[in-house]
């Protein structure tokens, strides 16, 4: 990087007091909301802690994602431990999220065929689905479609018992994983319905306890995935960013650079999620920990003018759903359904010298050589 060695040091620097705290200070805040969630009788003041829940469950998400990326602590096994706990709440085993984030999706970001987090077609490719086929892509491309791909299209086919080619098959670490994720499913339901029968002041119904299920597990599960699915859409969705053919030799960190988005919320709002959305710094070295990548995204974009930057705003979220259907490979730019483009040509200075050797990226997992 275009980095001075000393800045380097200071970006990459992790703590393992930092982490931990970040990671305790999450935990409690998760469950002193759920637990306020269960003794509230009032419905309204139910389901607004339970939206808070899930809010919670996505801060425990970043932190896993981080202690992922061994950049949470400097401690691996710690990491492994607090990756392990803080992706519980969310369901996401830790290898197989390793298997499909670091391995593939940071491996080869915006590659068709690689790289599958809201892969787009092409016009040819989505004539040739099936009417269901094409009205399930459609449906996910639209602004509320939008917020349940994740749910669907990730969760539920890459990470949560998913069928063995998709992870090219099974390894010891994805079950033990899997294990640790179904029995918090069985156990924290089970806590719940205790904890409502113990706790209820009269005869406890069978409605009560569905309602504190619903309330303490299932809401703030269904809110994380809405965030989290609309969240990676803004992190590579946007009119100014390409997509390249699987084999097409490129520069990496250039390619890193331009097909990730550093969209601009209200400054509370990105510390309280511990600065996800400046996400091209974080592209560009996953090493650097959530609390110094404030810093690495400013040093990054003093450096590289190209990198994309946008102010959020419901008109830019509505505007990019509505623009960005369809990638034409050829033309390098987007279009919609009838293959008219409603982006202008990406002009990428992502190409590798073609006098040089094209890069070599080590394929040190079996699991990740299959998978992607």
């Amino acid at each position: 990087m275009d980095f001075e060695r000393q800045t380097l040091r200071d970006l990459h620097a992790r703590s393992s007091v930092k982490g931990v705290a970040i990671f305790v200070l999450d935990v409690l805040a998760y469950f002193t909301v759920v637990a306020a969630c269960l003794l509230t009788q009032n419905l309204a003041l139910k389901f607004t802690l339970s939206i808070e829940a899930g809010i919670l469950t996505s801060l425990l998400f970043v932190v896993a994602h981080d202690a992922c990326h061994q950049s949470l602590t400097p401690r691996r096994w710690l990491n492994r431990l607090l990756g392990t706990l803080a992706f519980l709440p969310s369901l996401h085993p830790f290898s197989l999220w390793e298997l499909g984030h670091n391995r593939i999706h940071h491996r080869y970001t915006n590659r068709r065929h690689k790289d599958y987090v809201w892969e787009p077609l092409s016009l040819g490719e989505f004539s040739r689905l099936t009417r269901w086929q094409q009205l399930r892509y459609r449906f996910f491309r639209t602004f509320v479609g939008h917020f349940w791909y994740y749910l669907c299209d990730i969760w539920w086919k890459k990470l949560f018992y998913p069928r063995p080619r998709e992870i090219g098959g099974y390894r010891r670490e994805y079950v033990l994983d899997l294990l640790a994720v179904s029995a918090w499913m069985l156990i924290l339901p089970t806590g719940i319905v205790g904890l409502t029968y113990a706790l209820s002041p009269g005869p406890c119904s069978a409605y009560d306890l569905g309602l504190s299920v619903v309330a303490c597990c299932v809401v703030p599960f269904v809110v994380f995935n809405l965030l989290m699915s609309s969240v990676i859409f803004l992190h590579h969705m946007h009119p100014q960013v390409g997509w390249v053919a699987a084999d097409e030799r490129v520069d990496s960190r250039q390619m890193q650079i331009e097909s990730s988005v550093h969209v601009v919320f209200p400054g509370y709002t990105n510390l309280v999620f511990h600065r996800i959305m400046e996400h091209t710094a974080h592209h560009v070295r996953p090493g650097i920990p959530l609390y110094n990548l404030s810093d690495g995204q400013a040093q990054l974009e003093t450096t590289f003018p190209e990198i994309i930057v946008q102010k959020w705003s419901p008109r830019y979220h509505w505007d990019t759903t509505a623009r960005c259907k369809l990638f034409d490979l050829e033309r390098r730019c987007w279009t919609d359904y009838t293959g008219t483009p409603t982006s202008t040509p990406q002009v990428t200075s992502a190409k590798a010298d073609p006098s040089s050797p094209p890069p070599i990226i080590p394929l040190d997992d079996r699991g990740a050589r299959r998978a992607a």
